[in-house]
C-alpha cells in the first residue's frame, strides 16, 4: 500500500465477493490505484451475515458496515453506520470516492462536512485529483474551485 502520498477510502454499496458491474469497477479501480502506490481502503456493507466485518480482498482492506440481508432497503438501513465509519476511520483517508453515488453520496456529503474534508459532487474531479496528487501533476480545469478543494484536502 502508498506510503505518504493520497489516502482514498472507496464507499461502495457492495463489493466483492459480491458479482457486478458496480462491484467489479470498484474493485478494478481500487487495485490499479493500490498498484499506483495509493493508500485505499473500501467501505462498504455487510450483505451477508457469513461475510466478515473486516476483510483482505486483493491486498485492498475491507471494512463492511450492517445491516446484514435487507436486499431491497439494505443501502438505506447501511447510511448510519456508513457515516459513522466513515468518521471513525477519518485518519484513513483524504479522498472520499462514493462508487454508486446516488444514496451514498448523501453519507459522504454529510461526514465530509463534519470532518473538514473536500466535497464534490463530481466524482470524476476527485479521480483526477488523486491521480494528479500520485503524480505531482498539475490540472488544468474550467471547476477551479471544486478542483482547489479536493486538491487541499488530498495533499
Amino acid at each position: 500500500m502508498g506510503t505518504g502520498g493520497a489516502r482514498v477510502c472507496l464507499l461502495t454499496e457492495t463489493f466483492a465477493p459480491v458479482l457486478g458491474g458496480g462491484e467489479n469497477q470498484a474493485r478494478l479501480l481500487a487495485g490499479r490505484l493500490v498498484g499506483r502506490g495509493v493508500s485505499v481502503f473500501v467501505l462498504t456493507r455487510r450483505i451477508r451475515p457469513d461475510l466478515p466485518w473486516e476483510d483482505q480482498i486483493d491486498a485492498i482492506p475491507v471494512r463492511r458496515v450492517g445491516p446484514s440481508g435487507f436486499v431491497r432497503y439494505g443501502k438505506y438501513l447501511m447510511l448510519p453506520g456508513a457515516f459513522l465509519a466513515l468518521v471513525q476511520e477519518r485518519s484513513r483517508y483524504d479522498v472520499l470516492y462514493v462508487c454508486g453515488y446516488r444514496v451514498l453520496g448523501v453519507v459522504a456529503i454529510a461526514a465530509g462536512k463534519l470532518l473538514g474534508k473536500a466535497g464534490t459532487a463530481d466524482i470524476v474531479d476527485a479521480s483526477v485529483v488523486a491521480l494528479a496528487i500520485e503524480r505531482g501533476a498539475q490540472v488544468l480545469t474550467g471547476d477551479p474551485d471544486d478542483i482547489r478543494r479536493l486538491g487541499r484536502a488530498g495533499g
